[in-house]
């Protein structure tokens, strides 16, 4: 009966941490792997009691409507409001157009973005608060250790690495080909009218 007790707690503690994992902070994490990875910069890890800090801040801002910053350095924070927090890391990324990679510094402008890609963090905690209607979420994200160091920039911002998978490189090698050879049919048909 012990035994019974014992495999029944451990099966809906496993399905209640499973519900826990399966949220959209490991949606928002995962996309910022990905960001993250386009720099090549490693993965972060989910930290859930950082997470539990910024849903209450994030609480907090959606009740009181002032949202200021609570870091004093001990981590890095970027704040949003969105109608679609699927998007949220892609906003932060859209910043990076205005990093100028040649004069490596800090910036309102683009913030969010090389606070996103810091080599340096390796920790991240998400927080979200939305409206009833799920149409407006305000999401907090917390990183550890913080980025945004000054004189730090340029060897923890790495640039953007192109990359094409195979099959971009086989449809790039196609389109390539199909345009030598159209070009290559004019060709002879114009040297065929002019001689």
């Amino acid at each position: 009966m012990l035994r019974a007790v014992l495999f029944l707690w451990l099966w809906i503690s496993a399905l209640l941490f499973l519900c826990v994992l399966g949220g959209k902070e490991e949606e928002l994490l995962a996309e910022h792997n990905n960001a993250r990875k386009n720099h090549g910069c490693g993965p972060l890890v989910l930290d859930r009691a950082l997470c539990r800090e910024c849903e209450k801040y994030a609480e907090e801002i959606g009740h009181k409507g002032i949202a200021y910053s609570e870091a004093n350095g001990k981590y890095g924070e970027n704040i949003l409001i969105t109608n679609d927090y699927k998007k949220a890391v892609q906003i932060f990324n859209a910043e990076r157009v205005l990093y100028r990679a040649v004069k490596p510094e800090f910036s309102e402008d683009y913030r969010l973005f090389t606070q996103l890609i810091w080599k340096n963090t390796t920790t991240l905690g998400i927080g979200m608060l939305n409206n009833k209607e799920n149409t407006r979420y305000l999401i907090v994200a917390r990183y550890l250790p913080a980025g945004n160091i000054p004189g730090q920039f340029k060897e923890n911002v790495p640039p953007y690495q192109y990359r094409l998978s195979a099959a971009d490189s086989l449809h790039k090698a196609y389109r390539l080909l199909c345009s030598s050879f159209s070009s290559l049919i004019i060709l002879s048909l114009g040297v065929k009218m002019y001689f």
